[in-house]
């Protein structure tokens, strides 16, 4: 029937939202939290006169049973934005114990408020601990995908510059043209590696973005294969180069070089 409740069922089977202090309760508690005694004696003189309807409701309705009052205490807040200790970090929650201990010495709360607020802090300081590692993990593993595809690619722009020498070393010095032609090799390599994964320019962007906000270590455990071959090859080519007059002689070979296709090359003739 409309207006009526269902026997055996409750007109708000959600309930009151855990954790959710009953706002009568709350008040009632100020209002009456001085008047304890008071409103004992009163009960006593109205039960002695057979009336106890409006005490009652005061004392078991209104104020609920409670083993302790609820403690009004104001954690510290943080430097990291604004956030409040309690929200897990450790080193904040380590002084929002350090106030936690000053407040029950000090008589702010009860021992017992104390103790219960310092097992949630610990749970949240735990959980904080949690996904900070779990954050680190995501972090280190978006490293792992994106390290050899930025090792690849310079790898493709070493052997780009490389090419420079090796047309240097086929007009100069073969010496040279063979050392760099195995940098080469590997800069083939690594462009067909990158074309497999495929590489877009979008990718390389978000690659960029991602390493703006999360740099890679300084040091990391493993290099890409072809990246550490292209390093290799490349201080051979270095340590061939630095030998004493070996750069000065191939810079004048080419100099001269350019200086007789210069003169070879036919002027063209002065209009009429």
């Amino acid at each position: 029937m409309r207006g009526r409740f269902v026997r055996g069922m409750s007109g708000n089977p959600s309930g009151r939202p855990p954790g959710i202090l009953n706002e009568a309760t709350r008040t009632a508690a100020v209002l009456l939290g001085g008047e304890a005694g008071a409103l004992t004696r009163k009960a006593i003189e109205l039960a002695l006169a057979g009336d106890l309807g409006a005490l009652r409701l005061c004392l078991d309705r209104i104020i609920a049973p409670q083993r302790e009052a609820p403690a009004a205490f104001a954690l510290p807040r943080g430097g990291r934005g604004g956030r409040a200790v309690a929200d897990g970090v450790a080193d904040e929650a380590g002084a929002a114990l350090g106030a936690l201990v000053r407040a029950a010495a000090s008589g702010e709360v009860t021992p017992m408020a104390a103790a219960s607020l310092a097992q949630v802090l610990e749970t949240q300081a735990r959980v904080g601990d949690l996904a900070e590692r779990r954050r680190a993990e995501r972090v280190a593993a978006r490293h792992d995908e994106i390290a050899p595809r930025l090792e690849l690619r310079v790898t493709v722009m070493m052997a780009h510059e490389a090419r420079a020498f090796y047309t240097a070393g086929r007009l100069c010095d073969p010496a040279l043209q063979d050392r760099c032609r195995e940098m080469l090799r590997i800069g083939n390599a690594a462009l067909a590696t990158l074309r497999a994964i495929p590489d877009t320019p979008a990718l390389l962007d978000a690659d960029m973005a991602f390493l703006a906000a999360h740099p890679l270590p300084q040091l990391r455990a493993s290099v890409h294969p072809l990246a550490l071959d292209m390093r290799q090859a490349w201080e051979r080519v270095a340590d061939w180069l630095d030998q004493p007059g070996r750069v000065q002689r191939i810079e004048a070979q080419l100099a001269a070089l350019a200086a007789t296709q210069a003169a070879d090359t036919p002027t063209a003739p002065a209009p009429g």
